[in-house]
């Protein structure tokens, strides 16, 4: 199911940004690694991390948040706004050149890893990130 969601926001992407650029200019984003297309991906990484922070805000207000408010979960926004989260998650990953496969080895790695930092005392302080003057994140490929 993720490489279809993938596949799916790739189309998605190409629809929107290609109407505003030219044919071809998403996948050019996601795959042309000539030094000309690096500002332009570091400036639609960034503009879609942007979009999916303020998604983050809309998910947020959602939730009854204001202690000084009472009020109630909106659940049906609540599941829309974290797809659309989502959507902007997988835009990143695509024009980072991750595609579902790599999401998922690189997911498994932290996972492993994290599991190990909690299994290793990481809570408790007895958990050394920093091994040999590099942090344990860079074993993961």
């Amino acid at each position: 199911m993720l490489k279809k969601m993938f596949n799916l926001q790739k189309k998605l992407n190409s629809l929107a940004i290609d109407k505003e650029r030219h044919d071809g200019f998403f996948e050019d984003l996601c795959t042309n690694d000539a030094p000309a297309w690096e500002d332009l991906r570091i400036k639609w990484l960034l503009d879609f991390n942007r979009a999916q922070m303020h998604e983050s805000m809309e998910f947020e207000d959602c939730l009854p948040w204001k202690w000084w408010k009472h009020g109630l979960v909106d659940r049906q926004n609540l599941k829309v706004e974290l797809v659309d989260e989502l959507h902007f998650f997988i835009s990143k990953c695509l024009v980072a050149g991750i595609d579902a496969e790599e999401l998922f080895r690189v997911y498994k790695q932290k996972l492993d890893l994290n599991i190990k930092r909690q299994n290793d005392g990481y809570r408790t302080g007895e958990y050394q990130k920093i091994i040999d003057g590099e942090e344990d994140n860079r074993s993961i490929k």
